[in-house]
């Protein structure tokens, strides 16, 4: 009797963990948004929560798991709900993802799939705003090198919104009592010198790493350079065993000086060198593309991201952008990250960034991944004008088509 009330308990304390009550939105620039209704950040850390993921993209089934080890899934800044950002890739046009989640904590069964959602992963590359949204901004004063927070509390007309410095906004949500009233210090600011709540690496979940999918467009701008048989396969073979030097090397030698997610980016860089070094071709096409926030700043240009980082900061000093008097109390360099100006994420030290040439208050970054996003939807787009157009118009007309379809970009032969 007993070995009969054993099962029915542990079916009972199964039946306790509910499915996943799920708050989803259409993916922007890549990023989906998931907000977990049901769970707080408090739950998923104390008791080490594993994730399942399963999506359906053009009738193909994925999935892949995660906890707290491998994504961190912070709260939204004006509310406990937890969210996660999952990275999936852009294409010519909108395509709809569905998909469901299931959880576990420490050794307990999944709980039931959560209802099934879906989603529209957008291919335009756009940057959008909206009233109670936290934001991140510079104001007109050249001496802005750091960006400041605040909560969009107004759209206003001509590209402007009322922003509330955070430090006013944390007042009204904390319901302090002061007789000072907040909304007089709202700032008119436009939206080229807003950009939205940083998503960091380590809360970002990239669909790239966990499923092969769109594999021929992966990477696309930093692999159209070499010319071997089958690149794109032993690209990837050699970023994993790099990887995974690079993380046993952290393991052993560098502990908690670089993240988890670095050892990726470091395999990938060194991949990129080695096949470059083997099989670079000087002759194949190029690509010229002008700012993707605003392109009369001019061409953008790549970087690698420690190098650039270091660069700016000596640029800053030297054009008196950061203060003399308050040059003792900057971090140091190591600290200093960047963030894409277009998707928000944040971009790792091993990684390359382009940056249009604007003045270093006013200048634009787009991430590697944004970049490729928007050179592969215009190569995609040209190859189809080509097949319709060829014998009607010449090739700098189609060109001149999908530069203004998709982005600023001129193929360069």
């Amino acid at each position: 009797q007993q070995q009969q009330q054993q099962p029915q308990q542990h079916q009972s304390m199964v039946a306790q963990l509910p499915p996943l009550t799920l708050k989803t939105y259409d993916a922007v620039n890549g990023i989906l948004n998931i907000e977990l209704l049901n769970l707080s950040t408090d739950q998923i850390e104390e008791n080490r929560i594993e994730f399942e993921f399963v999506c359906v993209i053009k009738g193909t089934r994925y999935a892949f798991s995660f906890n707290q080890d491998k994504c961190n899934i912070p709260a939204l800044a004006l509310t406990p709900i937890p969210c996660i950002f999952i990275r999936f890739t852009v294409h010519l046009q909108d395509y709809s993802i569905r998909f469901k989640m299931r959880y576990k904590t420490n050794e307990e069964e999944w709980s039931p799939f959560s209802d099934e959602y879906s989603a529209q992963i957008q291919s335009l590359i756009t940057s959008t705003f909206a009233v109670n949204q936290i934001v991140n901004y510079r104001q007109k004063s050249v001496t802005d090198f750091y960006l400041k927070q605040g909560l969009i509390v107004q759209i206003l007309d001509d590209d402007f919104v009322g922003i509330l410095p955070q430090q006013y906004w944390r007042r009204i949500r904390n319901d302090d009592d002061d007789d000072d009233d907040p909304t007089r210090h709202i700032l008119k600011v436009h939206k080229s010198r807003i950009l939205g709540r940083k998503i960091d690496l380590d809360s970002l979940i990239d669909t790239r790493q966990h499923i092969a999918i769109d594999s021929e467009w992966t990477d696309f701008l930093i692999l159209k350079s070499m010319h071997i048989d089958d690149t794109r396969s032993l690209f990837t073979l050699l970023t994993d065993i790099y990887a995974n030097y690079a993380q046993h090397s952290c393991d052993a030698h560098h502990h908690g000086q670089f993240a988890d997610y670095d050892t990726y980016f470091i395999g990938r860089y060194i991949a990129c060198h080695v096949l470059q070094y083997i099989s670079y071709d000087s002759k194949v096409p190029r690509f010229m593309m002008h700012c993707l926030l605003h392109s009369s700043d001019g061409i953008l240009e790549m970087f690698k991201v420690r190098h650039y980082i270091i660069e700016s900061r000596i640029a800053a000093l030297h054009t008196h952008t950061i203060d003399d008097a308050n040059q003792t109390d900057l971090c140091h360099v190591d600290d200093l990250s960047d963030r894409c100006d277009v998707c928000n994420v944040g971009i790792s030290s091993f990684d390359w960034m382009l940056k249009c040439p604007a003045s270093i208050c006013d200048y634009h970054v787009v991430c590697l991944q944004c970049a490729n996003n928007v050179v592969v939807q215009y190569v995609q787009l040209l190859r189809i004008l080509d097949h319709i157009l060829s014998d009607r118009v010449d090739y700098d007309c189609i060109q001149l088509i999908g530069a203004y379809t998709v982005a600023p970009i001129v193929h360069l032969a």
